[in-house]
């Protein structure tokens, strides 16, 4: 079991580590501006800072940090059920 904590616990901070790299590059590097033509429609706001993403995009970006969400559940949950089991 505690491998799986381990394990989970890495992918958990390795997932919010790229989502937060993502999120901070495409607000840094895509346009200002949508763009119906490149399919740049899906806004994304960082502090007052909007910058236009793909639909693949988005997916991506909110698809790490579902993921890096889900891995941290799974290893508090292994965390929690082996604490109880030690009681």
């Amino acid at each position: 079991m505690k491998p799986l904590k381990i394990i989970s616990g890495i992918l958990a901070l390795g997932f919010w580590g790229r989502s937060f790299y993502a999120w901070t590059y495409f607000n840094a590097h895509e346009p200002h501006a949508p763009d119906n033509i490149s399919g740049r429609v899906l806004p994304l706001s960082t502090h007052g800072s909007v910058v236009y993403l793909t639909p693949g995009e988005q997916n991506l970006l909110y698809g790490l940090i579902g993921a890096g969400a889900a891995f941290f559940l799974l290893a508090a949950s292994f965390y929690y059920s082996q604490r109880k089991q030690a009681r």
